[in-house]
């Protein structure tokens, strides 16, 4: 008789689940096409045991190597996707979703000082796109999110106060950053070079800009190409919060 325990369950159910997932993942890419190669190597290596043919098991040996290269280069963006499903499972987005909480918590901290002082930024928050072509252009940091931090950095006069910061993996990451203006007419002649950049990188990417006016202070925020002005604190912190989720 078979006896079963919370380990083999657990077990059974983890693999499962893994199964599942890869399964999905091949559905929904270009993964399909590597799986039958795979298998096209698989039936060489059988046929080249089976008949003992040196050369063909030599080549597909090496089809093997190749192929294990190739996916992971080939399906990199596929391969991230799917690292960022898992983080939308019931128990890891409770854990993201308390530490997306407080970097929005700081973030807003940073916004309001800055509006109070009056002193203009970018703040950009990165999500699924990687925006490393951005972050050479300023200066690396690789620093915990604090409001002191934020507001010190777009001191007027402080080295690094012009351009924007690059918000990755609740880290500052880069400053000074230069962004790519948006070219859309229909933004405004009221908008500046700052609203028009923060726009700009919300139109080539997943990103999230907070933007603080220097003359008017106000707050605003883009994300896709759309602009959202003169946000108060309760607005600033649920759009936010429904924006990084």
């Amino acid at each position: 008789m078979i006896l079963f325990n919370i380990v083999d369950i657990i077990d059974i159910a983890a693999l499962a689940f893994i199964i599942y997932e890869i399964l999905i993942f091949i559905k929904n890419s270009r993964a399909n096409q590597m799986l039958i190669g795979l298998l096209f190597v698989f039936s060489m290596v059988i046929i080249a045991n089976i008949f003992n043919m040196i050369g063909l098991k030599w080549l597909a040996g090496q089809l093997k190597n190749v192929w294990l290269v190739a996916f992971f280069i080939i399906f990199q963006h596929e391969l991230r996707s799917a690292v960022n499903e898992i983080g939308k499972v019931r128990v890891f987005r409770f854990i993201t979703k308390k530490a997306n909480i407080t970097i929005i918590e700081k973030l807003v901290k940073a916004t309001l000082q800055l509006k109070d002082r009056g002193i203009g930024a970018i703040i950009v928050i990165t999500k699924n796109n990687i925006l490393s072509h951005v972050e050479e252009t300023g200066v690396k940091l690789d620093s915990a999110i604090s409001e002191d931090l934020i507001t010190t950095i777009f001191t007027p006069y402080s080295p690094l106060h012009d351009g924007a910061i690059i918000i990755r993996d609740g880290k500052i990451v880069a400053a000074s950053c230069i962004l790519p203006l948006s070219e859309k007419p229909s933004i405004g002649y009221n908008f500046g070079t700052r609203h028009r950049a923060a726009i700009g990188i919300t139109e080539v990417s997943d990103s999230i800009s907070i933007i603080v006016s220097e003359e008017t202070r106000m707050v605003s925020v883009a994300y896709m190409g759309r602009l959202k002005t003169d946000l108060d604190k309760n607005e600033l912190i649920e759009y936010l919060k429904e924006l990084i989720s």
